[in-house]
């Protein structure tokens, strides 16, 4: 298996954080949209879709609180590559862990908006 530099990283959460909101946009419409016609059903999904959005965040603040804890390497490799490590792989992670946030954000956001419609 390749490695994966932090750039190639930052790209892979990105493009994961636009396909998210996507989803969870469509989603979002057809819970309204189902929920018109059926109101205890899209309340029903309505939960549903909050539970997935809940342990999206708990995994988002896990792998955040993870970046920020220092690790021992174990390995000699591990050394040399946290010693050498350019300093832009900071930056990288910096904006992975911005585009998850905002995501994240967003997805709040369709369940706000749910929630409103519904109550």
């Amino acid at each position: 298996m390749q490695q994966m530099d932090a750039k190639q990283g930052c790209a892979t959460v990105l493009v994961n954080a636009i396909k998210n909101i996507l989803f969870y946009g469509i989603a979002t419409f057809w819970v309204r949209f189902i929920g018109g016609y059926v109101w205890w059903l899209g309340v029903a999904l309505l939960v549903v879709l909050a539970l997935t959005i809940a342990v999206n965040i708990v995994l988002y603040v896990g792998s955040t609180i993870s970046f920020l804890i220092p690790h021992r390497p174990e390995s000699a490799y591990e050394s040399l590559e946290a010693k050498y490590a350019p300093a832009s792989d900071n930056l990288y992670l910096v904006l992975a862990s911005i585009a998850r946030f905002t995501k994240e954000a967003i997805c709040v956001l369709y369940v706000v908006y749910l929630y409103r419609f519904f109550f």
